[in-house]
């Protein structure tokens, strides 16, 4: 017999399934600092996927050079210094110049700069730029002498071991380099985090989180999130109390991987921090905690002032929902559903088909009936009445069957161009239901639904 998940496609992003352990955490949040880093970085950044050292582990050769000559695909440099392997000529013809991006391609080349090349050797003095194009940096007249010596040190490091790698980038946390600095945090983020080796490296990171820089604290706490330091938890509750609000926010995901007295008690102190976005960071950070007052805190982040902190509580509450020891907020998350900002009733409505208890069956489907409602709000009131009938529980399916009608129109009236909107959210409920309006409406969609995937899904939960 086929189980409920042979037939419902992969869950689509955003979707939580199970609790999240440790070490798969650890990862989660690593990936989420090497996307920040990415994405704000410092005014140091390489290309767009690149360090300068993963950009040096594919190169052969390493130069500056003047551009002195852009074609269609290729520019002509004229070499300068050569930092590492061996050129022919002191002229040559580099590919590609342009750089694929989401929104299409750009040059990265412009007669006259300067430029540190990362490149493949090949023969006729040509050199093909590493990363697709990436491997290029642009030299302005304040970061020539900066960007040359840090791919310098760079260059000493790469033929290094794992640990001596390790101990050599961790080393350069304190450079008076900003470029080598800025190299050293995306190491520990992208390699040390995910390294059999990292718990070797504790040592090193209690001694950044104590220097007095808040640029090496952050740092340093940003790798003590990937091992286990117990014994540095005072000066990490300490350093929630930063003027830097960088540091505080480190802090605050360093303590959620504890859930002592103390780091909770520092959290749940961040809860009322008069920046909302510190109140969001700790209460993302709670959300592990099985202490009451952790509870109690997130509690009264859904009467916040701010809706994006009230759109964060209820997902810092997800596993006491899922314990089933959180009947106590269900009354504040209906009411919720008419909170006056879109982004607070969708939580609300998301987290309210977490919790074991049928009862909210009732507030979502007359949120459901609201007219006018936005695609995404319906979205999440489906998903979650999607969740309550599945679990078996036969109140919530004789709500949902008497209101059938309703799941039928969501999925005739939805966005057809939102894959994972309402439509696909109802075709899940009515797959479930042995209602004759569910069947018809099954069929309908299998034949007949304008989206693709929609009418795929139908098809798949008709042969169940």
């Amino acid at each position: 017999m086929k189980t409920l998940y042979d037939i419902r496609p992969p869950t689509p992003p955003g979707r939580k399934k199970t609790k999240i352990m440790p070490r798969m955490k650890a990862f989660l949040i690593g990936t989420i600092l090497m996307f920040v880093i990415a994405l704000f970085g410092s005014a140091y950044s390489v290309g767009r996927n690149f360090s300068m050292l993963e950009l040096a582990e594919q190169s052969d050769v390493v130069f500056v050079g003047k551009v002195t000559d852009v074609a269609d695909d290729t520019a002509t440099v004229s070499v300068t210094e050569v930092l590492s392997g061996e050129l022919d000529s002191n002229s040559l013809v580099v590919s590609p110049v342009h750089v694929q991006e989401c929104i299409g391609s750009s040059i990265v080349f412009s007669i006259g700069e300067q430029a540190l090349i990362f490149g493949k050797n090949s023969a006729d003095r040509q050199v093909t730029v590493t990363a697709s194009g990436e491997g290029t940096i642009k030299l302005g007249t304040k970061s020539r002498e900066m960007e040359i010596e840090a791919a310098k040190r760079i260059l000493e490091i790469v033929p290094l071991n794992e640990h001596e790698k390790n101990e050599a980038m961790l080393a350069e946390v304190r450079s008076q380099n900003a470029r080598l600095r800025s190299e050293s945090r995306h190491y520990i983020v992208a390699r040390i985090s995910h390294s059999d080796l990292r718990d070797n490296y504790k040592d090193n990171f209690v001694s950044l989180i104590w220097d007095t820089n808040p640029e090496i604290q952050r740092t340093g706490l940003q790798g003590i999130q990937f091992v286990r330091a117990q014994d540095a938890i005072p000066r990490m509750v300490e350093l929630t109390r930063s003027e830097d609000l960088g540091v505080v926010s480190e802090a605050s995901m360093a303590l959620g991987r504890y859930d002592t007295q103390e780091s909770v008690s520092a959290l749940i102190a961040l809860t009322k921090h008069e920046n909302p976005q510190i109140r969001i960071r700790a209460c993302i950070d709670l959300d592990d905690s099985i202490r009451p007052e952790a509870k109690e805190a997130l509690k009264r982040l859904l009467d916040d002032n701010n809706p994006k902190v009230r759109a964060m509580a209820p997902r810092g509450l997800v596993y006491w929902l899922r314990r089933n020891e959180a009947d106590d907020v269900l009354p504040k998350l209906e009411e919720m559903l008419n909170d006056g900002d879109a982004e607070v009733r969708s939580a609300a409505a998301n987290q309210l088909g977490e919790c074991q208890n049928s009862e909210p069956v009732i507030a979502l489907l007359a949120a459901l009936k609201k007219q006018p409602q936005d695609e995404n709000m319906k979205r999440w009131i489906l998903q979650s009445l999607y969740r309550h009938y599945g679990r078996g529980d036969a109140k919530a399916k004789e709500l949902i069957d008497r209101d059938i009608q309703e799941i039928v129109l969501a999925l005739k009236s939805g966005d057809p161009n939102y894959d994972f909107g309402p439509s696909f959210e109802a075709v899940g409920i009515l797959g479930l239901s042995r209602k004759v309006e569910a069947k018809d409406a099954l069929r309908w969609a299998s034949e007949s639904h304008p989206n693709m995937e929609i009418r795929a899904y139908a098809q798949r939960c008709l042969l169940k």
